[in-house]
Parts: C-alpha cells; sequence; structure tokens
C-alpha cells in the first residue's frame, strides 16, 4: 500500500523558523521584563531622591543617600538639580515609556503562547501523519487501544 502524501503545510524547516521566531519573542519579551524595574529605578535615582532627601532635611546618612543616587541616574543627563517642572517633565516620559514597554512586553508574551500553540498543532499534524504511515505499512503493529483511538 501506498503512504499518505505528507502534509504541504508540514515541514521540518517550518518547524525551525517557527522556533527560532518563537525564542526571538521570548526573548524580546523577557527583555521588556527585566528593563521595565531598571526603569523604575532610575525614576527613583534621577527625580524621586533628590526632593525627598531636601525635604526630609538632615537625617543620618542624606547626603550618602544623594551622591549615591546622583551616581546611579544615567536616565537623565543633567546632573544640576532639576527644577519641579523639569523633574515632573522627565518623571512623566519616563512613566510614558515605562507603560508602553510593558504593553510591548504583554503583547510579545501573548504572541509567544500564539507561537507555541501553532507549533504544537503542527507537531500533532506531524505525529499523525506519521501514524498514519504506521497503520498502512505496519497494521499488525497497531494495539487495541489504539484502534479505539481510531
Amino acid at each position: 500500500m501506498l503512504a499518505k502524501p505528507w502534509p504541504g503545510s508540514v515541514t521540518i524547516s517550518n518547524a525551525t523558523g517557527h522556533v527560532s521566531f518563537e525564542c526571538l519573542i521570548g526573548d524580546c519579551s523577557t527583555w521588556t521584563q527585566v528593563i521595565g524595574p531598571e526603569l523604575i529605578g532610575q525614576a527613583v535615582d534621577c527625580y524621586l531622591s533628590q526632593p525627598a532627601v531636601t525635604t526630609l532635611g538632615n537625617f543620618p546618612g542624606a547626603e550618602n543617600f544623594r551622591n549615591t543616587a546622583e551616581h546611579n541616574c544615567w536616565y537623565e543627563a543633567q546632573t544640576t538639580p532639576l527644577s519641579s517642572e523639569q523633574r515632573l517633565a522627565g518623571l512623566g516620559g519616563l512613566i510614558l515609556r515605562i507603560i508602553g514597554l510593558y504593553v510591548v512586553g504583554a503583547v510579545l508574551t501573548g504572541m509567544t503562547f500564539l507561537v507555541m500553540a501553532w507549533i504544537g498543532r503542527m507537531s500533532c499534524a506531524l505525529y499523525a501523519w506519521m501514524f498514519s504511515i504506521t497503520c498502512i505499512s505496519f497494521p499488525w503493529a497497531i494495539t487495541p487501544k489504539m484502534k479505539r483511538a481510531i
């Protein structure tokens, strides 16, 4: 007997390409989850720590906290103290970037699930094709449990 033809949409090269694509979007999604907290830290170091230290006055370690925050700030290029308007504008822009980053991360995570589901369906189709070859070529290899599934 002749075997059923290989389904045209199911090829190993297609699967490899889609798995590579899934790995790429998975890595990008992970990157958004790593950069988000880093940007939140920049919001604290660049925009929130200076007014907090100024408002709270001279508590022990305040100067050390201010110097550390200024040293850790890489997001804001200006090193001189910012006015309230500059601080709010910079903080607002940073918050919008963080929101955008998390939206992109959510979309990429959703795409990861869709691509993995598609790869799973493609794998099932490949398995079904291989099972049909076994049924045709080796009918004696089919167990009673397999016959009930057919």
